[in-house]
């Protein structure tokens, strides 16, 4: 059984199917499984970077306002009128909607003497509604001296991010950004911009991630800025509302072992059903209660089983240590109390950690460590790779190794004064200190900035942006950077378009197109209501141009020139990616080892991606954190790994399914054909068994293990003697092919002897140009053509193809050629000899065969040409203009299919040529199956420059035998070509 056949090709076909149908489902799922998690990768990062962009956006806009606030307090306010402050603190919130408030703070008797707190502020205390309120902050029991978002800023020289906190004065959780300001020598106070957390957490939860993911903005402290659930707790005022909303006594009763105490919204709402309270009421309760925001260390104590992600996270992002870590926590923690004031996760053995520790510990270990070089480990893997080694102190290795990361690079005065001065040299010193703390725009940037300060662009009559960009640039090389120099150009530029503003200010007189006008002079759609609305109207409800209307322009353009001013000076900030930095500073010919100084001095931000149970579900995820360049914060997103491989393995269970019934499926067919091949050969070797009779000179034996191939060979015996009959008849067959051959080469000569193949075939007429080729599908074919003159003045050609091929084919030609020669004698019209010929064709029996015809007879004195179209190809009328168009004909039903059919004829005037082709020429195939078509044989003709019928036909015949080489030609294709000179041509051949 296993040598036969059927066995053979069971066992290979179906067996190699199955090992590279599981092969190539391992792989795929493999190759799959990795581009899921790049693919996660890479959207992760897409996405987060355009949330902390988004994000860091709105951070950075309101870290221009404090030092706008700044400026415009120490140069342009009159401190005294506590009016002036509310109203410019009024206009900055309603202006910049993004932030929740803004306030000056000032010292002790600064702005009043005998004043000791004085913190006008405005913030939205309906930030939905968009209402804003303002109040005077300070008192004794708010002394916002020891406030942190006071005391950091008034101690700082540069503007500070605070800290998320919870603000007693206004009782809402926001992060602050602050700076001083001066009145004279004197520090006067601090003024800020907060952004309430409530508004970041109703962003973050607007988010959404699969099923259960998440997104969360973090500090550099570990503190959660935003995070997708809030914590709810019960307290005073939750039951006072409650009490509002028409609860009973008995359900606040039941809700007091609930208070003062903190819940997620799942946990709290299961505890209230537990006490019975339905879906309305427990929404109530929610709604009631104090929404609280926690930082991780408060998870941390929630779930202690996720510790790891909070080392991580807190070693990654540069952490002081949390001030209230309980004492339970601390002990949970103990890597990250050890570790807290650490920058960096990854850890790296460079050649100064191996000449450090060279001589303080043994060859076999220094050896280990030399394995590890240049590769960057997480530091508990580095700890347990060094304790496995045999290392009883990882510590003190840790402590001497490279830590890195792929970071943000921020160049202040501080580093290179302190660490790169002695690295660098003096020349490129200088540009290091040029760009910190810069802004480097682009042109498209610099466009939009200076479009919103009111310059006019390209799109306008004055294209006053170029003009101020050729002043900005540098060199070609550089970026163009928000520079003191640079800044200096824009406010220049800026004061000068305020002066002549404020010239055509005094021009106006007109009442109409005021509107315009004030366009003109660069106020937005806004601002230029907020004018008209305080102008003066006439009774037609027109504008009046007078003192005061001229006064509220100059006021409203003073304002804005200020607040333009103010953004100018403030658009000093820059950090760079590592590929910002690098490029800048090639640009500037730092060598790559100046660089790398550069880069391993410079202050870092970080992006990176953890495996790590979250914090929420405890799941196992993929969290990547992302660095929000303003304020010191990371935005990151929780990617449950169970949710973002779902799909892949629900797809590769039915892969699985679909696999194993794929291949039985394959066995039963295997089977099914393998018995359908060897079943016909094994009845084929029984039936050469039994007709192997005969006996040849010589017989054959054959040995070999194989049964069907054994009895083959015996059988092949016969097959032998078989052959020599065969031979013998085939031997009959071929001369009786050769006979027949004879004969049809005899045939063909006299086909051909029958049609005209002298040319020129009237050399004494020159008023007739006649030439005609025809080359035959088989030996004798069905087309023919022929010409003569019919008297003095008449010339007579026709071109007809019969239908089929061969000798039926080349006999009905000959017939029909008889008739039509006994008819044009006696019958002057086309039309009437072609009827005649019909009948007489009709009136036989020809087992059906018909014939195509096209007879024309041209009289060359007048030129007029009388044609009949017998279901011929319509042939083309080339002009003496060398125009070209297929002759318009009636076509009638081709001689021989039906009797007593008349035939129509047309005269048409004088004209240059005629080429005539059988239906061989447009119907040939070449090896793609494209036929030659009419379309191509016109574009042959079109490109004759000079019509001559010789050239003409040679030229077509060419391109269809070229165009159908390596084809057997399948049809007879023949051309003719007529030329008529006329008598006054033929007298200028002469």
């Amino acid at each position: 059984m296993k040598n036969t056949l059927k066995f053979k090709l069971i066992f290979w076909i179906w067996g190699i199917t199955v090992i590279l149908v599981s092969l190539i489902s391992y792989t795929n799922f493999k190759h799959e499984a990795n581009q899921v998690k790049k693919h996660l990768e890479e959207n992760a990062l897409n996405l987060a970077s355009y949330q902390a962009k988004k994000i860091d956006e709105q951070f950075s806009k309101a870290a221009v306002i404090p030092v706008m606030n700044a400026i415009s307090m120490e140069n342009f306010f009159n401190i005294e009128d506590e009016t002036i402050v509310a109203e410019y603190l009024k206009e900055v919130i309603e202006k910049n909607d993004y932030i929740y408030g803004s306030c000056f703070a000032f010292e002790p008797n600064s702005f009043e003497e005998g004043k000791k707190y004085f913190a006008p502020y405005y913030h939205f205390s309906k930030v939905k509604e968009g209402i804003p309120e303002y109040i005077v902050l300070g008192d004794d029991t708010y002394n916002y001296f020891n406030q942190d978002w006071y005391r950091l800023p008034r101690n700082s020289e540069n503007p500070v991010w605070i800290e998320p906190y919870l603000d007693t004065g206004v009782r809402v959780f926001m992060v602050t950004y602050a700076t001083r300001f001066q009145l004279g020598d004197k520090i006067a106070g601090v003024t800020t911009s907060d952004i309430s957390l409530v508004q970041l957490t109703d962003e973050i939860n607007n988010i959404k991630l699969y099923d259960t993911g998440y997104a969360f903005i973090v500090s550099n402290k570990g503190v959660l800025l935003a995070y997708p659930e809030y914590w709810y707790e019960l307290c005073y005022s939750t039951m006072k509302k409650l009490k509002d909303n028409n609860f009973t006594e008995e359900n606040l009763k039941a809700l007091e072992p609930l208070r003062n105490k903190r819940y997620i919204e799942t946990e709290l709402t299961g505890e209230l059903k537990k006490l019975s309270f339905n879906d309305k009421e427990i929404l109530t309760i929610l709604n009631c209660a104090v929404k609280i925001i926690n930082n991780l260390s408060e998870i941390n104590k929630k779930y202690p089983a996720t510790t790891t992600l909070t080392i991580k996270m807190l070693d990654q992002m540069t952490i002081a240590k949390e001030k209230a870590i309980s004492e339970d926590i601390a002990k949970n923690t103990a890597v990250l109390e050890e570790r807290a004031s650490e920058r960096f996760l990854w850890y790296k053995i460079n050649e100064k950690t191996i000449n450090r520790l060279k001589h303080t510990i043994p060859d076999d270990k220094l050896t280990f460590l030399k394995s590890l070089l240049n590769k960057s480990y997480e530091k508990i893997e580095l700890n347990n790779k060094l304790k496995q080694a045999g290392f009883n102190d990882p510590n003190k290795i840790l402590d001497y190794a490279e830590k890195t990361e792929m970071p943000w690079y921020l160049i202040n005065k501080r580093i290179i004064k302190n660490k790169l001065t002695n690295n660098i040299p003096p020349e490129k010193l200088k540009f290091l200190e040029e760009i910190i703390n810069n802004r480097v725009l682009s042109t498209e940037d610099l466009r939009r900035e200076l479009k919103k300060l009111g310059f006019k662009d390209k799109t306008d009559k004055t294209d006053e942006i170029t003009e101020i960009l050729e002043q900005l640039k540098e060199s070609n090389s550089l970026p163009l950077t928000s520079n003191d120099k640079n800044l200096s150009i824009l406010s220049k530029k800026l004061t000068e378009k305020y002066e002549v503003n404020v010239k055509s200010i005094n021009k106006i007189r007109a009442k109409k197109n005021l509107v315009f006008m004030l366009a003109d002079l660069g106020f937005n759609d806004q601002e230029i209501t907020e004018i008209t609305d305080e102008l003066q109207t006439d009774e037609d409800n027109n504008f009046l141009i007078n003192e005061e209307t001229i006064y509220i322009i100059k006021n409203k353009l003073k304002d804005k020139f200020v607040f333009n001013l103010n953004y100018i000076k403030s658009m000093k900030h820059r950090t760079f990616s590592e590929g910002e930095l690098n490029s800048e500073l090639r640009k500037k010919g730092f060598t790559e080892q100046e660089i790398s100084i550069i880069k391993e001095n410079v202050e870092k931000l970080y992006s990176f991606l953890l495996d790590s149970p979250d914090p929420y579900w405890k799941k196992t995820s993929r969290i990547y954190v992302y660095p929000i360049r303003n304020g010191d914060f990371c935005i990151g997103f929780v990617y449950p790994e169970d949710e973002v491989m779902k799909e892949l393995y629900i797809l590769q269970q039915q892969r699985i399914i679909s696999g194993i019934t794929g291949l039985l499926l394959l066995l039963i067919i295997i089977i099914i054909v393998a018995n359908s091949i060897t079943r016909p050969v094994t009845q084929l070797v029984k039936f050469v068994n039994k007709v192997a009779r005969g006996k040849l000179d010589e017989k054959i034996s054959i040995h070999t293990s194989t049964y069907e191939v054994l009895t083959l060979g015996l059988a092949f015996n016969k097959m032998i003697e078989d052959l020599k009959k065969y031979i013998e008849e085939n031997q009959k067959i071929t001369a009786e092919k050769e006979r027949i051959a004879n004969e049809l080469n005899v045939a063909s000569r006299i086909q051909m002897s029958i049609i005209p193949q002298k040319f020129p075939a009237f050399p004494e007429r020159p008023e007739i140009d006649i030439y005609a080729k025809i080359i035959p599908a088989l030996e004798v074919g069905g087309d023919f053509y022929d010409f003569t003159f019919i008297d003095q003045d008449r010339f007579g050609f026709v071109i007809g193809d019969a239908a089929g091929k061969g000798i039926p084919a080349a006999l009905f030609v000959a017939i029909s050629r008889s008739f039509l020669k006994a008819t044009v004698m006696n019958i002057d019209k086309p039309g009437e000899c072609l009827r005649l010929v019909n009948e007489l064709l009709c009136s036989e029996d020809y087992m059906n065969m018909f014939i195509t015809m096209f007879y024309g007879t041209l009289n060359i004195k007048t030129g007029e040409l009388l044609y009949c179209n017998a279901g011929h190809n319509p042939p083309y009328l080339i002009k003496k203009n060398g125009i070209i168009e297929a002759l318009k004909t009636v076509n009638g039903p081709a001689l021989g299919a039906f009797s007593g059919v008349d035939y129509d004829t047309i005269k048409l005037d004088m004209g240059d040529g005629i080429v005539l082709y059988t239906d061989g020429v447009t119907e040939a195939f070449n090896k793609d199956k494209e036929i030659f078509s009419d379309e191509r044989l016109q574009k042959i003709l079109e490109n004759i420059e000079n019509f001559v019928p010789e050239q003409t036909v040679k030229m077509v015949v060419d391109d269809v035998l070229n165009f159908s080489e390596g084809v057997p030609q399948s049809d007879d294709i023949t051309v003719m070509a007529v030329k008529y000179l006329g008598m006054q041509e033929s007298k200028k051949c002469r």
